[in-house]
């Protein structure tokens, strides 16, 4: 399998798939650095495009926290009125 890779606007490659996994755990490429291969209809993150021919499940990000602000309201809007 040849894969493809874009970065900064320029297209390089082809290379294999265990030299982009290893660009990937190495950081040398973003995982959401895109590529491409044949039969593909579109460039994907790079990332992707691995865990689907490894049949490995793409790490997912870490969850957001809660933003700051979130107790704000609390403070400003009283649940009940006593008007």
């Amino acid at each position: 399998m040849q894969i493809h890779l874009r970065r900064n606007g320029k297209t390089g490659g082809p290379y294999s798939l265990s030299e982009v996994e290893r660009q990937l755990s190495s950081g040398e490429i973003a995982p959401d650095t895109l590529a491409w291969h044949d039969g593909l209809p579109d460039w994907r993150p790079a990332e992707e495009i691995v865990a689907q021919l490894t049949g490995q499940a793409p790490t997912l990000p870490a969850p957001l926290p809660p933003p700051v602000y979130a107790g704000f309201w609390w403070r400003v809007l009283p649940l009940s009125s006593t008007r």
